[in-house]
Order: structure tokens, then C-alpha cells, then sequence
């Protein structure tokens, strides 16, 4: 990914990173930006955090996925959620495994019942201020339509519910 900071108007902000722009070393599938100008990256095998200056945060521990990280977001404490692939992941705010959501794991793995068979791909990840996790995924078994859905996991990451579509979203 190639991450690049810019002015109000629009240019670059040159004194960013290097030359004005950090190169990371992983293809770039979401970011955020925290309060104080951090910003966070997915990558397609990690989850890295960058200085408002731009150099990779050395004292925020880099989480390897096991699996492809498709969106990411913060709570208001600064805790990560990333999801990709079946699983959602917590890490704390100094980027180590949130142990305590679906304890003692710090991820949750969905194989569940809103999706029989096949791949699952969650796509999308939010937060809510009561700290309930909300994901948004599909699965396109062989020969049938897509099946949508939106879990919902409480902030310890046991489930609460599960909604399922069938179709295009």
C-alpha cells in the first residue's frame, strides 16, 4: 500500500513519511484515522499502525491475520476490530489480541448456521456506542444466489443475532 497525507487543499503534505508518503509492504484494504492522527492500516495479512508524522507506529504491535482482512474499524476506547474472510478479530488499543472478546480467543470464527456451506466473506465492520460488534458478510454457494448477512456480536463477542438475505444487496 502506498499511504499519503494531504493539505486542505488537496496537495500532498511533503514533511509525511518519506518524501511524502509511507510504502508499506502489504497490498492496502481499509484504513482509519484515530483522534489524534494515527492512522490504521489493513493489509491483506496484517493490521499495522502509522504516526501522525507517518513512520509505522514502533510501539503498536503489528497483529498477522490468518486470514485476508477485508475492513477494519475503531471503538471509541481505541480497541481494533478487523474482519475478513470468517473471522472477526479484537485487538487493544497498544495492538496486542483483545483476549477477553470470545474469551479466552480474542476472535471469533463464524461457520454458523446463516451460512451452510462454502466461503464467507465479511465485508464490512462497525461499532456501536453500547460496544456491540456489527458485521456484514456473504457466501456464494456453487450454483445458487448469494447469501447476505449482518451478525451482530455483543462486546464480550458472543453472538446476539443474525440476520440472512438472499440475492444481491
Amino acid at each position: 500500500y502506498r499511504l499519503r497525507k494531504l493539505l486542505p487543499d488537496g496537495r500532498y503534505l511533503t514533511s509525511f513519511g518519506t518524501s511524502g508518503r509511507i510504502d508499506g509492504e502489504v497490498s492496502g484494504n481499509d484504513m482509519t484515522i484515530d483522534s489524534s492522527g494515527k492512522a490504521y492500516v489493513l493489509g491483506s495479512t496484517c493490521t499495522t499502525r502509522h504516526t501522525a508524522a507517518g513512520p509505522k507506529d514502533s510501539g503498536w504491535g503489528s497483529f498477522v491475520l490468518l486470514v485476508g482482512g477485508s475492513a477494519l474499524t475503531l471503538d471509541s476506547g481505541g480497541k481494533v476490530y478487523v474482519t475478513g474472510s470468517s473471522t472477526t478479530i479484537k485487538l487493544n488499543a497498544d495492538g496486542s489480541l483483545a483476549t477477553g472478546f470470545n474469551s479466552p480467543a480474542g476472535y471469533v470464527t463464524y461457520y454458523g448456521d446463516a451460512f451452510p456451506a462454502g466461503d464467507v466473506d465479511f465485508r464490512g465492520i462497525r461499532v456501536d456506542a453500547s460496544g456491540n460488534v456489527y458485521v456484514v458478510g456473504a457466501q456464494t454457494p456453487s450454483n445458487t444466489p448469494s447469501l447476505w448477512s449482518v451478525l451482530k456480536y455483543t462486546s464480550a463477542g458472543t453472538d446476539a443475532a443474525k440476520t440472512v438475505f438472499l440475492g444481491s444487496m
